[in-house]
């Protein structure tokens, strides 16, 4: 997942482990994917049937429509014997029988659901625990028993369960999310209308703040990789600190903000009155489909409740992944078309928009790049850790081999900006022949649904194809058969690994040979002296650290034609001199060309790391390139 407490940080072995994964920030390319081959990737329809998101029925719903998700309520007395003691049988049978399915379990645990037996432990009642009787009509859910929430036996009992549930379940497969439920009627956080308005002659049976606190707070600590939602935010409760999302129950009835024609109760205007509109960017919305509106919302155009809340306008202020919707079991005709559409809406929409990859030699490193967007509503919420994404290499259709990245999926936000990804793996070990490159992102449950992009190379095995790459030969020489002269010209074929605007250097371009690696940096009023500095073995924990790169830890450096290394991982300007027989440079005011024997940086292969400064007569510095951040990457071929 993880969006919520533990955030992966992903540190770069290099060619000790063959595999260099990075990511780039949102909307932006990363510079080194310009040094390769790159493949647009033809648009397609949405997959039918991605996992984590879309309708949901209850489970063991006989049904054709297209879901990934089932729903279930669970009333605690089933797994909770005595204060520490737990039997999780009833659980187990619930969850296998849907990941059976090839589903994953969305649920709820309850102690009063109006209408059917309490969910109350027996051992509670029997120590005492006030039950306090209520009666209501059908259409607010029938008989039963409040629990007295207050008390402070019952409230440990409570605490002990979630602390319990957490350490059990927390990252199972089988369960897509988790609603906390506990709290009130349904386990919907409230016991309307048994609260403070006591004209209607019920009593005051509100939940304390200390009440809510506990139970979203000891979720919150227990729970660190399974998505959790609540019901509505609740204010004097810490809700923008806790990594749960929240739940719309009457989606399309009760879900707009009065500013959009909603109610002043509705789901999204509460949220905005406790400042958590914006939480759908790092936690999970579900909800319902509002019971009454199943059957109709979808019959007609535009689909919409029986309040007028347009679909269109709901996820637009909401932005939904999951919403129960026991109907579609039901639906046929254009209601039925209408449904496909409308849930395949919600969520994450994942779509891939480039790749980067070239033709191998034997001996080459496989480099791939990959631009995606997420063109839906909302973002993926589980990382690599549990939902990881693999390359693979297929030959006649038959997987070859495959390699897992640690690239987080739920760090490409919704909006379609695009997300550049990379990996390398230094010694793939394929045999001369004709290769299909492909991704796949792969459900942790074994048999459940593969996760689909919105591309036409999309196959229903769930492996992306990104097209077709050759193995075999020796490495071609680079582009224009690159002369150290001091003239650009045969270096018009290679894209720049960095550029600036405003400053005397303005370009950075590297290429390869079997022999040689080369740069060219452009420009113009260059100065008379320049250096390039060389991360050979993309490690930032050795060499020369330069405090305005990330991921510099350069090295070599070549400077007026003499090569130098630098012998620990600090900034101290301390270089050994290796002399000049590996170095060819050439340069004037707008070119400075140079060559290096790669037997003289070790014979790297993999990603390299490089950068430039302009330094004037003095040795004073002129510029930068790149002017600051992450030094580029290259991959030699």
């Amino acid at each position: 997942m993880l969006r919520k407490k533990i955030f992966s940080l992903t540190l770069c072995f290099a060619l000790t482990l063959g595999i260099c994964p990075v990511t780039g920030g949102p909307g932006t390319a990363l510079a080194s994917t310009s040094g390769h081959t790159a493949h647009p990737i033809g648009t397609g329809a949405s997959f039918d049937n991605n996992p984590l998101k879309g309708f949901v029925p209850f489970d063991g719903s006989t049904t054709t429509f297209p879901h990934s998700l089932e729903w279930f309520y669970i009333p605690v007395r089933d797994v909770q014997t005595g204060m520490n003691t737990f039997n999780w049988s009833a659980l187990e049978t619930r969850l296998n029988a849907i990941s059976g399915r090839g589903h994953q379990a969305v649920f709820r645990f309850y102690y009063d659901y109006p209408g059917v037996s309490t969910g109350v432990p027996q051992f509670l009642i029997d120590g005492g625990l006030t039950m306090r009787r209520y009666d209501e009509p059908a259409d607010l859910g029938g008989a039963g028993y409040c629990p007295d929430y207050e008390n402070q036996t019952f409230r440990t009992s409570m605490q002990n369960f979630i602390k319990a549930f957490g350490t059990k379940y927390d990252g199972d497969p089988r369960i897509g999310y988790i609603t906390l439920g506990l709290l009130g009627f349904w386990g919907e956080w409230h016991n309307w209308p048994y609260d403070e308005d006591t004209s209607d002659g019920k009593p005051n049976w509100n939940i304390s703040n200390t009440v809510y606190n506990e139970v979203l707070t000891t979720f919150d600590t227990y729970f660190n990789k399974t998505q959790l939602c609540v019901r509505e935010p609740k204010a004097g409760v810490p809700n923008a600190s806790a990594n749960i999302g929240y739940h719309d129950d009457s989606f399309g009835y009760a879900t707009l903000s009065s500013g959009a024609g909603g109610q002043t109760w509705s789901f999204v205007q509460k949220l905005i009155n406790l400042n958590q509109q914006n939480k759908w960017t790092s936690n999970c919305i579900g909800g319902e489909v509002y019971p009454p509106d199943q059957s109709t919302i979808f019959a007609s155009t535009p689909w919409k409740g029986s309040t007028n809340q347009t679909w269109a306008a709901c996820l637009s202020e909401a932005h939904p992944t999951w919403l129960m919707c026991e109907q579609i079991k039901n639906y046929t005709g254009t209601t039925l078309a209408n449904a496909r559409t409308a849930s395949k809406q919600l969520g994450y929409d994942f779509q891939v928009a480039a790749a980067y990859y070239d033709n191998l030699s034997s001996s080459s490193a496989l480099y791939l790049g990959i631009d995606i967007k997420n063109i839906g509503i909302a973002p993926f919420y589980y990382d690599h850790t549990m939902w990881p994404v693999q390359i693979g290499v297929k030959q006649g259709g038959t997987l070859v081999k495959s390699w897992t990245t640690t690239w987080d999926l739920n760090t490409i936000p919704a909006g379609a900006s695009v997300k550049t990804f990379e990996h390398t793996v230094s010694s793939p070990g394929l045999a001369s022949g004709t290769y299909n490159m492909c991704i796949k992102v792969i459900n942790p449950l074994s048999n459940g649904n593969n996760l689909g992009f919105a591309n036409a190379g999309q196959n229903t095995d769930g492996w992306l194809d990104l097209g077709s790459f050759t193995v075999g030969g020796t490495v071609p020489p680079p582009t224009g058969n690159i002369t150290i002269d001091g003239n650009a010209s045969d270096w018009s074929g290679i894209s720049p690994l960095a550029t600036a605007a405003g400053q005397t250097a303005t370009s950075l371009k590297v290429t390869n040979d079997a022999n040689y690696i080369y740069f060219c940096v452009q420009g113009s009023n260059l100065s008379a002296n320049g250096q390039i500095f060389i991360n050979a073995d993309n490690n930032s924990s050795t060499g020369y650290v330069e405090g305005s790169w990330t991921d510099s830890g350069c090295d070599y450096m070549i400077e007026t034609g003499t090569l130098y290394s630098h012998p620990a991982n600090n900034n101290n300007w301390s270089w050994n001199d290796l002399g000049t027989s590996n170095v060819t440079v050439s340069k004037n005011a707008s070119v400075y060309e140079a060559r290096i024997a790669r037997s003289a940086i070790g014979n790297p292969g993999g990603t390299i790391r490089a950068g430039f400064k302009d330094m004037n007569g003095n040795w004073e510095l002129v510029c930068r390139l790149p002017a600051s951040g992450t030094l580029p990457g290259y991959t030699l071929k």
